[in-house]
């Protein structure tokens, strides 16, 4: 079983996945339970961009955060109510989910939440700098469902 998970995310990974193909905010397989992959697109001019990878487990999701340049350092990462257009100010920052550090390029999170609730407002995943933890380097919205 933990060998077909970590093909199937890998897979994800890869922007592939048999049946359907992956892309920018869509959902993967089908039915409730399917992943989505979101672009995390470049924030500031800052040359990083990557992936956020939320996949469902039953009342709980699973954020993997995959950055195309790995950074130095553990760089702080939230699930925040708001577009990416709509950066927030350091006292505003509007957090629903702090998610572990981005370390060596790659976070992996579990959170007591469900995708479908995140789809059902206006949120956006970031990953800050970690010497000012109020400027994103990376931004992608999770889409509305």
């Amino acid at each position: 079983m933990r060998a077909i998970h970590a093909v199937t995310i890998a897979a994800l990974g890869a922007g592939l996945l048999v049946g359907g193909a992956v892309a920018h905010g869509q959902p993967a397989g089908a039915g409730a339970d399917r992943s989505l992959m979101v672009t995390l697109r470049p924030v500031d001019h800052s040359g990083v961009s990557g992936t956020a990878t939320l996949i469902p487990a039953g009342s709980k999701l699973r954020i993997v955060l995959e950055l195309s340049q790995p950074v130095k350092g553990a760089l702080p990462a939230y699930i925040r109510r708001g577009t990416c257009k709509a950066q927030p100010t350091t006292n505003k920052l509007r957090i629903r989910h702090f998610l572990n550090g981005v370390v060596g390029g790659r976070s992996d999170t579990t959170v007591s939440d469900t995708l479908k609730k995140l789809q059902q407002g206006v949120f956006s995943i970031n990953v800050y700098r970690q010497e000012r933890p109020d400027l994103a380097i990376v931004c992608g919205e999770i889409p509305l469902a």
